[in-house]
């Protein structure tokens, strides 16, 4: 293969887990008053989501130091696998401050594709073994004029 695309929702930790964090969440957004899981039709609770993050990171982290080095890689994800400027405590409904496995990876995807957030960004971070473009080209909802998104965005990999 000349190239890994490796994905998955990802979805976040709160960061790391963060019982307030949680709690905000679960109040604040509507997933959790909209979403049902399992055969029951329970309702989503950050827990679920946690251990979904769990699951789904520990697989792609994996997955990326299982591949031959010397073909590129590219991550999806729906969920931010990074932190940047904090603003509350929602913001950790849709990033995760994942540097600490990225900083651990043998080589770093060369590209992370991502979205959630309804905003729109391209930026690089610099980890111990390489640095990841991190690219979201998000539309949004249908109300939403300030996203960003850019209709000509093409990446060549």
């Amino acid at each position: 293969p000349v190239l890994a695309v490796i994905g998955g929702t990802l979805w976040t930790n709160y960061m790391d887990g963060n019982s307030g964090v949680m709690n905000e969440c679960s109040h604040g957004m509507n997933d959790y008053k909209c979403i049902t899981i399992g055969n029951e039709n329970h309702l989503l609770r950050p827990t679920n989501c946690l251990n979904l993050h769990g699951e789904m990171s520990k697989r792609i982290f994996k997955t990326i130091n299982s591949i031959d080095k010397v073909i590129p890689v590219v991550c999806m994800s729906h969920h931010v696998p990074y932190a940047g400027v904090v603003t509350d405590a929602l913001y950790w409904a849709y990033h995760s401050d994942l540097s600490e496995k990225f900083n651990a990876l043998e080589r770093v995807p060369k590209y992370w594709f991502h979205g959630h957030t309804h905003e729109s960004s391209i930026h690089t971070e610099t980890f111990t073994n390489g640095q990841c473009t991190f690219i979201s080209n998000q539309y949004g909802y249908p109300t939403e004029l300030t996203t960003g998104y850019n209709n000509e965005c093409i990446v060549e990999v």
